[in-house]
């Protein structure tokens, strides 16, 4: 146990890290958050500055927290086996998903504004991101093969069916209902890109839930669990932001919403540390 412990404390820290900074950000905000979010007033302009501020300067060090520990995976493998390739676009997905938390932030301090067209840098960054991941699950899969048991095939089609079903019906179907107004949705096109972000949520959470089942019992598994975790918990942000903010059209709700996304990278990190700990042990 003592041996465990020497070997994950990496895990132990990014988790303790994580918690206590997360938390210190809801307690400077707290009365804010719910305050704003219960009032029917809009937040105060001064308000709303001191969280943009907040957030946009601390938003770029969560995505950084997730590319460090992939690109650690990196080493573990040669670019000519398939692995090595999957691990190297996974890690172009965290550092293009960094990038475009950046580029938000750079466009906020530099221009002090957040009115974009449908079509930038940091979307680009994330779609682009959002294949790249695809691709790497997919060529981690085909790595070695694997074999389903029937009830592995009805936990993925429950899991998936769910994900699907609460997407479908809160989001996507009301997504494409949604007028432009020049307010939520300035063009068209903006309500393609959301739909394209939870279609693929879907996808990287079937890859994600196979790969917990290729490595089943194992070390690995235990890694692409949390990152699966990860991935499912970006599902659940993109729903929860694409039905709070465009549907119920809520201004504030983004003061309850915002610390998913830091969760998110903190799953993704913590799961890429351990299959980085847990394959120099097996090579060990």
């Amino acid at each position: 146990m003592r041996a465990d412990f020497k070997k994950y404390w990496p895990i132990l820290v990014i988790i303790i890290g994580s918690v206590l900074l997360w938390s210190y950000l809801v307690w400077l905000l707290a009365d804010d958050y719910y305050a704003a979010f219960i009032s029917e007033d809009p937040y105060t302009e001064e308000r709303y500055n001191i969280f943009s501020n907040l957030y946009y300067g601390i938003s770029p060090l969560w995505g950084l927290l997730a590319v460090v520990p992939f690109l650690l995976c990196i080493k573990l493998f040669s670019f000519r086996t398939t692995a090595g390739k999957a691990w190297l676009l996974l890690t172009v997905s965290m550092v293009l998903w960094f990038l475009g938390d950046f580029f938000y932030s750079f466009v906020w301090f530099v221009f002090h504004t957040e009115d974009l067209p449908s079509i930038h840098f940091g979307r680009v960054c994330y779609i682009i991101g959002y294949f790249a991941i695809l691709l790497g699950m997919a060529l981690q899969l085909k790595a070695g093969g694997m074999k389903l048991e029937k009830r592995e095939v009805e936990a993925i089609a429950i899991t998936e069916g769910a994900f699907l079903a609460v997407s479908l019906f809160l989001c996507v179907i009301p997504l494409i209902a949604l007028p432009v107004d020049g307010v939520y949705i300035v063009e068209e096109l903006d309500k393609w890109i959301l739909i394209f972000y939870l279609i693929f949520d879907e996808v990287n959470v079937v890859l994600a839930i196979l790969l917990i089942f290729k490595y089943r019992g194992g070390q690995f598994s235990k890694g692409w669990l949390v990152i699966a975790a990860g991935f499912m918990a970006e599902a659940a942000y993109d729903m929860i932001y694409s039905y709070m903010y465009y549907i119920l059209q809520l201004d504030n709700s983004w003061y309850v919403f915002e610390p998913i996304y830091y969760i998110v990278y903190v799953l993704l990190a913590v799961g890429a540390v351990y299959l980085f700990i847990a394959t120099r042990s097996a090579h060990a």
